[in-house]
């Protein structure tokens, strides 16, 4: 959450909230009152997930394509909070075994350990 003054002088909070959580301030009439804007954000395409990856961690620079794609379809769905968990997954494994494996091939495991079963399943993040 981020406080800025808004032209009034007064605090202007910007909160982030997923589908539940959007859900559950607008049961409460004192916070749904001060819902201004509500904004979706679509999942991302494989070709902005091709393009932003790279942006968001040098890890993804040496991972193919094709496995980008491969994890945006087994795991992450188009949600970029699934992409930085699943980037989250690769570092610890590096952390925990610097030779196991390295870019795509650490991608497709993390992957085959998060599975269809896995809460970063595309139907838990969408």
């Amino acid at each position: 959450m981020s406080f800025k003054p808004s032209s009034a002088g007064a605090p202007t909070a910007l909160i982030l909230a997923g589908t539940g959580s959007t859900e559950a301030l607008r049961r409460i009439p004192e916070l749904a009152s001060r819902i201004l804007v509500h904004q979706d954000i679509p999942p991302l395409t494989p070709a902005q997930a091709q393009c932003v990856l790279p942006a968001f961690h040098p890890l993804w620079d040496r991972v193919a394509s094709q496995q980008i794609a491969r994890a945006n379809e087994c795991c992450a769905g188009g949600n970029f909070r699934a992409f930085a968990q699943i980037t989250a997954h690769v570092i610890d494994s590096v952390l925990t075994d610097p030779l196991a494996c390295s870019g795509s091939a650490l991608v497709e495991a993390v992957c085959r350990r998060l599975g269809a079963s896995s809460p970063l399943s595309a139907s838990r993040w969408t």
